[in-house]
């Protein structure tokens, strides 16, 4: 699965993506959703008392025993940390009755999605006491439902928090992990063995082996077969409307990719494409830096890729597009080739690592 296909997928489809989340956007709440308890001594919800709630954090924090279940963490790990959050239905974090809590949980991984707070208020009053306790969002513009959403960031905690409209008189606050672009990059947060190095390479992909992936990545590695791959393409077409998008991405491929964190504005993961020599071995890998639903971030994503790498040279590709080139002294047998590409369709820096200067 390559090309645009796979930032579609990143955008569109992956469980825990916010077009399929509990009944806050209007949805059924997915099968992959634990729903959490019930307080019995429950009170009205106001925004001076919410806002007191999260200001207990000065950073984007869950509230009260919401904050024992780990962003990414397994659904085992959150229901022994927090078992009275993780046991029955309708929980509200303060004894608050008008915030109803969920967890969600992905049905394949098992690994905590998101935690979703659905207050009964408005947008405005809800914006208002984030705000009082996190101070200003940042603003960016969700494409496929066309509205605004706003965030908020703790980078050293690796949590972000997002607030969306509901459908009527409701409003959810949604915790999410997500991985800073510095420290994907390998600018700051993490130890890089090289300069070409990202920041997510806790091994060199380059020259590694699948089992080695594993070994390294766990439960981020992803095997899709090319049956797979065509059955998530037909679903992607339902999911944003096109029903010939399967003819438009062409003939599906077995492939492997990891899943990490989204970066700040992506919806639901960073997906690193990773593609294998005949003898096994890793020869390039790439990955996207959206800023589909952040415009600005496309030149704040290329300046930080100027900071990692340097000042790029540029070319043409086959196409006669243009491209950067980066890389070590960005010439041949001084490290890895590494390209970044423009793509005006899905909105995205796509950056490609290759071991291979002729390609």
């Amino acid at each position: 699965m390559r090309g645009p296909f796979a930032v579609v997928a990143l955008t569109c489809l992956a469980l825990g993506c916010r077009k399929s989340a509990p009944p806050s956007d209007g949805t059924p709440t997915p099968a992959s959703a634990t729903v959490i308890p019930s307080n019995a001594s429950a009170t009205s919800a106001t925004p001076g008392s919410l806002g007191a709630l999260l200001s207990a954090s000065r950073v984007p924090r869950p509230p009260g025993d919401l904050a024992k279940v780990k962003l990414g963490g397994t659904e085992e790990e959150a229901k022994k940390a927090a078992p009275e959050v993780m046991s029955a239905l309708g929980y509200h974090p303060g004894g608050l009755r008008d915030v109803t809590a969920w967890v969600h949980v992905d049905d394949s991984s098992k690994r905590v999605v998101s935690i979703r707070l659905v207050i009964l208020s408005s947008i405005t009053d809800v914006l208002a006491f984030v705000r009082g306790a996190w101070g200003d969002a940042q603003i960016a513009a969700d494409p496929v439902l066309q509205r605004s959403e706003y965030f908020w960031f703790d980078p050293a905690g690796g949590i972000r928090a997002r607030v969306d409209p509901g459908i009527a008189d409701d409003t959810s606050l949604v915790f999410e992990a997500y991985l800073p672009t510095e420290k994907l990059l390998g600018i700051s947060g993490v130890p890089v063995v090289s300069p070409a190095q990202f920041g997510f390479e806790t091994r060199p992909l380059l020259g590694s082996s699948l089992d080695e992936l594993k070994a390294t990545f766990g439960s981020a590695v992803v095997e899709e077969s090319a049956a797979e791959a065509e059955a998530t393409q037909e679903k992607i077409g339902v999911v944003v409307g096109d029903p010939k998008l399967k003819e438009k991405l062409g003939p599906a491929q077995a492939s492997v990719h990891l899943e990490l964190p989204p970066t700040e504005y992506e919806a639901t993961f960073t997906w690193v494409n990773v593609d294998f020599d005949s003898a096994g071995k890793v020869k390039s890998f790439d990955f996207p830096l959206s800023y589909e639903d952040y415009p600005a971030f496309q030149a704040i994503s290329l300046a930080l890729l100027k900071k990692k790498l340097g000042e790029p040279k540029t070319e043409k590709d086959l196409l006669d597009r243009e491209v950067l080139v980066f890389g070590v002294a960005s010439a041949p047998g001084k490290g890895p080739k590494i390209t970044v590409a423009d793509d005006d369709i899905v909105h995205a820096w796509r950056v490609r690592v290759t071991r291979d200067w002729l390609r």
